[in-house]
This record gives C-alpha cells, sequence and structure tokens, in this order.
C-alpha cells in the first residue's frame, strides 16, 4: 500500500481491510439476495408458463428460453461481478472518516501518503501524519468502525428467499412429469399423437345427464388419468377406471356447464377435448285464442297457458308458443301430417293459427339460433266438438195423454244446448190441419239453457171427441242449414175423449176380437208407426243403405197390417164411411213410405206422417163411446194382433231413450267419473310428492352452502322435468274429458278446474328454471288446491247422476209392480173360467208363462242394477 519509506502503520492496515472486508460481504450478500427474489420469480414463470405453452402447442423450450436468459444476465451481474470486483482502500478510508467525523480526514491522508506513486515534499510531515493516524483510530474498535447489524439482516433474508426457491423448485419437479417435457422441449405435444384413442372426443351432449369417456388401445400395465375443468374452473384428476382388454373409461356426471378434459396415460397425453353442454329449447306457455264461427255469434275466447283444445269445427284457433330461448324456427306439427309454420312475434313468441275440421293431435317442434332442436313432446289433443242439436227435455205432460176440448194442459220443459239458444216453443198439429208453431221465447242473448212453464188452453180450439194433437217441442240453435227436423224433439200425442165414457167387460169364449177392442188396438199400433215414421225420417242421414231399407220396410208391413185388421172389423154403427177415409190415409201413407229413398227422405217422411197422423185419428173416431174391457177366455184371438205387436216392439219406436238405454248413459258417465277422478287422484298424489321435494329442496337451499349449489342446481332440474311430466298428463286427461263421456255440464266445469290448476303447474316450471324454489313451492300449492278441488266437484256430480238413477229404478219398479198386477188378473180369469177348449186354454197358458218369464227376467235384471248403484254408491 506504501513503500517502505511511507508505510500504513499495521494496526491502521487492519482496521482497513476488515472495514473492506465488512463491505465486500455487504455487497455479495445483497446481490444473493436480489439473484433469490430473481430466481423465485422465474420458478413461478415457469410454472404457469409451461401449461400455457402446453395448451398453445409451443415448445417448452421457449417459456425455459424466456426466464433462463434474464436469470443467467441477473447472475453474472450479481453473484459473479460483485466477488470479482476490487475494493479501492480510499473508498474505504472516505467511509472511516465519513463515519468518524472527528478523526479530521487522518484515515484518507495516511492512505494517500501511502501510495506508491506518492512524492513527499517533507518525510517528517507523513511520519507525522501516519503517526498521528494510527493514535486516533486506536481509540476505536473494530466493531465500532462499521456496524455488523445489517449484514447479519442481509444473510438471513438471503437464506430465507433461497431456501423458499429450493422447496418451489423441488414442488415443481415433482409435480412435473420430466419425460413429458423432456419430449416436449423442443417439439410441441401437438405433434405428438398418442398412441391410444380417446371416445367420444369433442361432443355436445345435453345439459345435466353424464358422459362416459374411454380410452381405446390402451398400453398394458399402464393405468391413465383423466383431468377435466369446466369453464373458468381448475383441472380436477381422477384415475381411469379398467374395462374390457385394452379399454380404460371415466364416467363424468351430472354435466351442467361446458367442460374440457384430457387422458393421459404415461408420458403421453391425448388433445384436449371439449363436452358442449347445451340445454334443448322448450315451451313455457300455449296460448289459445278461439275464433269461433260467425252464426255461433260468440266472443273471442281467450286460454292462457291452454294445451288440449276442444271447439266445434270451423274454429280458427290461433296459438302463441313461449319458449325459454330465442328461436329460429317454430312449428306446429299435426299428427295427421299436416306442418303450419309459426311466425315470430318475438325472440321468444311465436304464433299461428289454423282452421279445426276433425280430431288430431298436435306438438310443437323448436329450433333454437344454433340449430338444436326441443325434444320431443306428449302431443296435445285436438278434438271436434260436434255443434249437437238443442237438448229438449219434457217434464210435464208425462207422455202421451188423453184431454177433453176444454181442459188446460200444463207444460213443463228443459232446453239446452251447447253454444246457445236461438229461439224454441212448442208446435202442435191437429190431424187434417197444418202444424202450428207457437214460439214461447226468443231471447235477446244466447243462452245455453232454458226453462219453461207454460198453460196450452183447448177451449177455444173447436175440438171434439175423436180429434187427435200430434205435439212437440221445437228448439233452435245457430248452426245454420240444420234440417228443420233436427230442431224437433220426439212427438206425443194428446186425444181428446168425451166428457163421460162407459165401460163393461166383454167375455169372449173363442178368444175372437170382441167388438170394439179391435180398433182400439189398432189405434195403439197406428201411434207406434208414426213414432217409427217420426225416428226414420230424423236417424235416416246416419244410416246406410240396407239398415234404412229395413226399417222402412218394417214400417210398410206394419201400416198393412193395421190396415187388414181394420178392414177386418165391422165399424161402429153410423161411422162406415170413417173406414173408406181410413183406408185412403193409409194407402197415400204406403205410397210415401214407398217413395221415400236416401240420400233425402224426410220430405216424403213428412208426407207419411201426415197421413199416418190421419189414419190415427179415424181410428180413434172409430172406437165406441162405451168401451168394453175384453176378458177371452181362449188364446185365440191373441194370434194376429200379438205378432203384429211384435213386430212393432222391433222397430225403433222409442221416443225418447227408455230405461236401459239411460241406464247404459249414467252408466258410462259414472264409469267416466269414476276414471277421471282416479286420473286425478293419481296427479294430484304426484303434484303432492313434487311440492314436498320443492319444501324440502328450499330448506336445504337455506342452509346450504357454495359448494352444495350444483347439487341443487341439478335438483331443480329434476323437479322442473317432474312438473312438466304432470302436466303433459294433465293435459292429456283434459283431452280425455273432453272426448269422453262426462256430462256436458260436468266436462265443461271439469276442464275450468283443470286449466287453473295448469296454470299453476305452469308458473311452478318456469320458476323451477329461474331458480325460484319459494316462488315454485307457492304455485304448486295452488295447482294442489285446484285439483282437489276437480275431485270434489266430480264426486258431487256423480252423486247427482246416481240419485237420478236411483229415480229411473223407483219408475221401474212402478212399470214392474202394474205388470204384475195385470198378470194376476190374467191367472185369475183363466182359473174363473173353466167352459173353454183345451187348446185355447194350453195358448193362454203359454202366453201367461212366456209374460211370467219376461217379468221375472226383468225383476232380475231390475235386482242388479239396483245392486250395482248400492256398491257405486258404497264407493
Amino acid at each position: 500500500m506504501a513503500d517502505s519509506s511511507h508505510r500504513v502503520p499495521p494496526l491502521l492496515e487492519i482496521r482497513l481491510r476488515y472495514v473492506a472486508q465488512q463491505y465486500r460481504r455487504r455487497k455479495q450478500l445483497l446481490g444473493r439476495l436480489k439473484f433469490a427474489a430473481a430466481f423465485l420469480v422465474g420458478l413461478l414463470l415457469l410454472w404457469v408458463g409451461l401449461p400455457l405453452a402446453e395448451e398453445l402447442s409451443v415448445p417448452f423450450a421457449l417459456p425455459f428460453a424466456l426466464i433462463l436468459a434474464p436469470l443467467v444476465f441477473l447472475w453474472r451481474r450479481w453473484l459473479r461481478g460483485e466477488r470479482a470486483e476490487e475494493i479501492d482502500p480510499t473508498q474505504i478510508a472516505l467511509l472511516i472518516d465519513a463515519l468518524h467525523p472527528e478523526l479530521e480526514n487522518l484515515t484518507v491522508s495516511s492512505v494517500e501518503f501511502a501510495r506508491p506513486d506518492y512524492r513527499a515534499t517533507s518525510a517528517w510531515i507523513v511520519d507525522q501524519v501516519l503517526q498521528k493516524a494510527l493514535t486516533a483510530t486506536s481509540r476505536f474498535d473494530l466493531s465500532e468502525l462499521v456496524d455488523p447489524r445489517p449484514l447479519k439482516k442481509l444473510a438471513l433474508g438471503s437464506a430465507a428467499l433461497w431456501l423458499v426457491g429450493s422447496i418451489f423448485l423441488g414442488f415443481l419437479l415433482h409435480s412435473w412429469d420430466l419425460g413429458r417435457i423432456g419430449d416436449g422441449f423442443f417439439s410441441p405435444s401437438a405433434d405428438r399423437p398418442p398412441l391410444f384413442s380417446v371416445e367420444p372426443g369433442d361432443v355436445q351432449v345435453r345439459q345435466g345427464t353424464d358422459q362416459t369417456v374411454w380410452v381405446e388401445d390402451a398400453p398394458r400395465g399402464q393405468g391413465g388419468a383423466i383431468r377435466w375443468r369446466t369453464d373458468q374452473g381448475d383441472w380436477q384428476s381422477s384415475p381411469l377406471e379398467p374395462g374390457a382388454e385394452k379399454v380404460l373409461y371415466f364416467r363424468l356426471r351430472h354435466l351442467q356447464a361446458d367442460t374440457e378434459y384430457q387422458i393421459q396415460i404415461g408420458n403421453q397425453r391425448s388433445p384436449i377435448y371439449r363436452i358442449a353442454v347445451w340445454t334443448p329449447p322448450a315451451v313455457e306457455s300455449i296460448d289459445l285464442t278461439y275464433r269461433y264461427p260467425d252464426y255461433l255469434q260468440l266472443p273471442l275466447r281467450e286460454v292462457t297457458d291452454g294445451g288440449p283444445i276442444a271447439a266445434p269445427p270451423g274454429t280458427v284457433v290461433q296459438l302463441e308458443v313461449t319458449a325459454d330461448e330465442p328461436l329460429s324456427q317454430a312449428t306446429l306439427e299435426l299428427a295427421s301430417g299436416t306442418s303450419i309454420p309459426l311466425t315470430a312475434a318475438a325472440a321468444h313468441r311465436w304464433g299461428g293459427d289454423f282452421t279445426l275440421t276433425g280430431d288430431d293431435e298436435y306438438r310443437i317442434d323448436l329450433r333454437d339460433v344454433d340449430g338444436d332442436e326441443n325434444e320431443p313432446t306428449l302431443p296435445h289433443a285436438i278434438v271436434v266438438e260436434i255443434d249437437a242439436p238443442p237438448d229438449i227435455r219434457v217434464e210435464l205432460p208425462r207422455g202421451d195423454d188423453e184431454a177433453t176440448p176444454i181442459e188446460e194442459i200444463p207444460f213443463r220443459l228443459a232446453i239446452s244446448d251447447d253454444y246457445g239458444l236461438k229461439a224454441y216453443g212448442l208446435q202442435y198439429e191437429l190431424a187434417g190441419r197444418p202444424p202450428v208453431r207457437l214460439p214461447l221465447h226468443i231471447p235477446s242473448e244466447s243462452p245455453t239453457e232454458a226453462g219453461i212453464e207454460y198453460l196450452l188452453s183447448l177451449e177455444d180450439w173447436d175440438l171434439s171427441p175423436g180429434d187427435l194433437i200430434t205435439w212437440t217441442v221445437w228448439a233452435e240453435d245457430h248452426k245454420p242449414g240444420r234440417p228443420p227436423y233436427e230442431t224437433l224433439g220426439d212427438p206425443y200425442f194428446l186425444e181428446i175423449r168425451p166428457f163421460r165414457r162407459t165401460f163393461s167387460r166383454a167375455v169372449s169364449n173363442q178368444g175372437g176380437a170382441v167388438g170394439s177392442g179391435s180398433s182400439g188396438s189398432d189405434a195403439a199400433d197406428q201411434k207406434q208407426i208414426i213414432i217409427a215414421t217420426w225416428n226414420l225420417r230424423r236417424q235416416a242421414p246416419e244410416m246406410d243403405e240396407e239398415e234404412y231399407i229395413g226399417s222402412r220396410a218394417a214400417i210398410t208391413a206394419a201400416q198393412r197390417q193395421v190396415l187388414e185388421a181394420a178392414l177386418e172389423n165391422p165399424p161402429p154403427p153410423g161411422k162406415e164411411s170413417l173406414v173408406a177415409d181410413l183406408q185412403s190415409e193409409v194407402s197415400a201413407s204406403l205410397e210415401r213410405l214407398e217413395e221415400a229413398a236416401l240420400p233425402e227422405p224426410a220430405p216424403l217422411l213428412s208426407q207419411a206422417l201426415i197421413h199416418q197422423q190421419r189414419a190415427y185419428r179415424f181410428l180413434l173416431q172409430l172406437e165406441s163411446d162405451h168401451r168394453q174391457i175384453a176378458q177371452n177366455s181362449g188364446a185365440g184371438g191373441s194370434g194376429q194382433g200379438s205378432t203384429r205387436r211384435r213386430e212393432l216392439d222391433q222397430l225403433e219406436t222409442t221416443r225418447r231413450r227408455d230405461f236401459s238405454e239411460q241406464a247404459s248413459t249414467l252408466e258410462e258417465q259414472l264409469a267416466a267419473t269414476r276414471q277421471a277422478r282416479s286420473d286425478i287422484e293419481t296427479l294430484t298424489r304426484r303434484q303432492e310428492f313434487i311440492n314436498q321435494d320443492i319444501a324440502r329442496l328450499v330448506s336445504e337451499m337455506d342452509e346450504g352452502d357454495e359448494e352444495q349449489r350444483p347439487e341443487m342446481r341439478r335438483q331443480l332440474e329434476k323437479l322442473r322435468a317432474e312438473q312438466r311430466r304432470n302436466l303433459n298428463d294433465l293435459d292429456a286427461l283434459e283431452g280425455r274429458i273432453a272426448s269422453g263421456d262426462l256430462d256436458v255440464a260436468q266436462a265443461q266445469n271439469a276442464r275450468q278446474r283443470l286449466d287453473q290448476a295448469r296454470r299453476q303447474m305452469q308458473r311452478s316450471a318456469r320458476d323451477l328454471a329461474g331458480s325460484q324454489p319459494q316462488n315454485a313451492r307457492a304455485a304448486g300449492r295452488r295447482a294442489l288446491d285446484a285439483l282437489r278441488q276437480v275431485d270434489d266437484d266430480l264426486g258431487h256430480l256423480s252423486r247427482s247422476a246416481a240419485a237420478e238413477r236411483l229415480g229411473q229404478l223407483r219408475r221401474q219398479m212402478e212399470e214392474m209392480r202394474s205388470r204384475q198386477a195385470e198378470l194376476t188378473v190374467d191367472i185369475r180369469t183363466l182359473r174363473d173360467h173353466s167352459a173353454r177348449p183345451l187348446e185355447s186354454a194350453q195358448q193362454q197358458i203359454e202366453e201367461i208363462l212366456r209374460e211370467k218369464e219376461e217379468f221375472s227376467a226383468g225383476f232380475s235384471d231390475f235386482m242388479d242394477r239396483a245392486g250395482e248403484l248400492a256398491e257405486k254408491a258404497a264407493t
């Protein structure tokens, strides 16, 4: 540091070297600390960069080069450079003088004087300075010259950073697949196809379903793993499960979002595949608007959240379909094969219309903006409700009757129509006179039901005993072109009798006809012929050729037999001219019957009816005012009359449904009611289960955490599917009710209640789709209440039908009691008259036995029906 003559004192030189060593150590520790921090940052960047390089299909060498190059530069600067750098003693001296001003720059002066190139002018002065510097610095310890505590902190910090870096490096080496990194160091992984195949690769699945991923041609003896993640999620890994030979698989369950997955076996990795999760478009609601035919004069009818369609033919039905997502196409598909494209009113709402022509089914096909189609759904029923003629019920008078020319006849009528009445009243016809139509009411509106009470006075009609009044009820609805006979009810007869009539008993041992008793039987048969012709005119449009000709032939044969029987018996005194009039009317009736042919027999059948009614009037006039009650001791007289009666009984001559037909209809209504209640009970029970599940899910969502949210969303989707299924079953039930055997009022009331239930079910399904289970639970409760109300209403209506059936049973019992009384009289008559031919007695016994068997069969049928009614009432 100085020549021999000017050397720094040894003690001072030691102190200078100590300070220089501490300074050098500080710089080295600071460089190590900086490089440790840079190394840790480089490891972090490498940890992020390698997966990114793999996804971008770039060689792994690129991230290594980008990170290692700066690290090498920093190493050369902070570690190697600091170690090679020399420290100038002058800097150390300046540092000591700066820390100790009291030295008065003696340290730096000593260092300068000791330099080899220094040429002093006075050696004595230099020696004095050096000696003084030595004396001044000897008062300080080494620790006082420089503080060692910052060096200790730098050493601890550097050691800590290097320890963290070493741990993180060990973690990376453990987690990295070094073989895979080596394989992809200079070439991207995408350029190296794996030796195995992955199925199904990229695929699209429905939300909430499972997807199995399988590996074929897997290397023997090597397990595999799958890693997957949802969008913006963390990667998860699971081992593959062994399947068949060289096949590994794994099932991804309940997929709710788009998912990426990759297979790794050994040091080979497959490309990253994508499972696109999609929700098919679905119909949220169908709103219906019915535009009825103009003749019905009905306003528009709107049905929200509808499904099944029921209306008369010619009705234009407008649909507005709301979907749960924007659509590119919507189509109404009819089961008959017709496709009706719907037009867009908005992205989610599409509409269209069509005209009802016949029963059918329809479904809505949707296609969203991505081209995905909705899943097949259950079709909705289309029921064309026939605009039936008005229904007419006569409560008074109770059937055919007799009256004097001055009586007042009370009428009580009940008339109803499915779409509204236009006008109604009475029509009566005196034989030989044109019919008279008496309007009783022409409503300003179109009521569907009407009750009528009317008192008809005969005093002003100038009637005579023997006159015949044929009367019926007419009612018109708004349907145009309805045949006139469809507006008429069944025919009834009112016979005008004398003010006084006497009766006596006549007995014939030979069983022949007893005077005037024959014309009474002929008149009864003629009345049946009129009714049969009336019904034939009404039913002819529904008959085929063979059926029509058979019915007409039976009426014609019966008409001839009535004429033959009337001609065989001598007329009462003073009434001989009536026989010729009778023959003329019957002949005219036969001519019109023969001429009446399909397809338009109604006009000629109407003319035949006019002649038949006149003939009936003449037959009544041929009866004597003094009537005899015939008690035949023989059975011979019953031959021809009984044969003709049986032939007439074979005709469809009933004006209204008899008891068995009414009972059959009631049985069908009761059976339909029971089936409907059973179906509603099933829907109600399922809705209860859905409501319970929704309530449980609401409780779990209130208490659950974020990890349980995906499972809860899956349960919401499942409940929504269950609610949709219940809604489809309700639509099917409403279609069956609309086309079934329920009473019209009963069916309308049930459908209104079911519409309420449907709207609430639809709202519940929408709330479930919108993750609003609280609202869905409230709507589900309202739907459940509506279903229970439907069941209660059907129960009340069913009891009403049972009560009507009970009334019919009572009437049948009265008829059976009357028949029993008649049989008793016949048996007593047979016993009281012993003077009769054996053959005649045997025939009468056989006739009584036959009637007895019929009575027994009728009684057995009555008991069966009564027992069945009791059983149904119990259930």
